[in-house]
């Protein structure tokens, strides 16, 4: 558990596209498609991802599965716009005044974001052998998938591996399947803000701001709990905590000289 004899190994496709700022307008776009495998488990917290079954039996390598951070999806979009209305902008140019302090200066800027979930491993609800761990076997042709909050995932595409019958026994079925069978919910979140510039003197300007973290308030859950397949469990998979926080604003004022 603590020492470098694990392997790892990170792939993926990174892809972007940039607009840069021109008439008042910058994006950047962002998706990544990848996969990260690992056979050495975070020393002090493996999240979802699966452990070692019978590292003192077979090599490591048997428990090679996705990492606890892999993130398979991930697509970010930001941006900025200069809205085209005040002193020397194409509309309302010639505003000076009370008009250029009301319309001039405004920006909107944005970042969202989307990301697919995280592994999850499903262990065996039986011991399979003393001293051995087991992943659950997946069910050929069943939806492991319910996605709702109370089963996120169908308990019906889960069963118990074999257990060991004789001493010696050289078959690895006692094992279960392959680790991290499952993917959590994804995350998603949509940030936003509104930026006000006043010019005061030619080296001088101030700036207000009004910020809103995941704007929308749409909550990302975490990993579901409750991994209790047998019996076809109604509760299994049950989601009851969240990832991201609720809806956040934020006011600010600087002043630049």
């Amino acid at each position: 558990y603590f020492s470098t004899a694990g392997n790892s190994s990170y792939n993926s496709l990174q892809t972007k596209w940039t607009h840069r700022a021109s008439r008042g307008l910058d994006i950047l776009l962002g998706y990544t498609i990848a996969k990260a495998l690992t056979d050495a488990g975070d020393a002090l917290s493996n999240a979802g991802a699966g452990g070692y079954r019978a590292a003192g039996f077979v090599p490591i390598k048997y428990d090679t599965g996705l990492a606890s951070f892999n993130i398979e999806n991930q697509f970010v979009a930001s941006g900025s716009y200069a809205l085209p209305f005040g002193h020397g902008k194409g509309f309302l140019n010639n505003m000076n005044g009370i008009g250029e302090a009301i319309l001039g200066g405004w920006s909107i800027n944005g970042i969202l974001t989307f990301d697919s979930g995280q592994p999850q491993n499903i262990w065996s609800n039986i011991s399979t052998g003393s001293g051995l761990g087991a992943n659950a076997v997946t069910v050929p042709g069943v939806n492991k998938y319910k996605k709702t909050l109370a089963s996120y995932f169908n308990p019906a595409a889960f069963a118990n591996p074999p257990v060991v019958t004789s001493v010696g026994e050289t078959s690895l079925a006692p094992l279960g399947g392959a680790p991290d069978q499952v993917n959590g919910p994804g995350y998603k979140d949509f940030d936003f803000s509104v930026f006000k510039g006043f010019q005061v003197k030619e080296a001088m300007h101030a700036e207000f701001r009004a910020e809103a973290f995941n704007l929308t308030n749409t909550p990302s859950f975490g990993l579901p709990g409750n991994l209790n397949y047998q019996g076809n469990n109604p509760n299994f998979g049950q989601i009851t905590s969240t990832i991201s926080t609720a809806r956040v604003l934020q006011f600010a004022f600087k002043y630049y000289w």
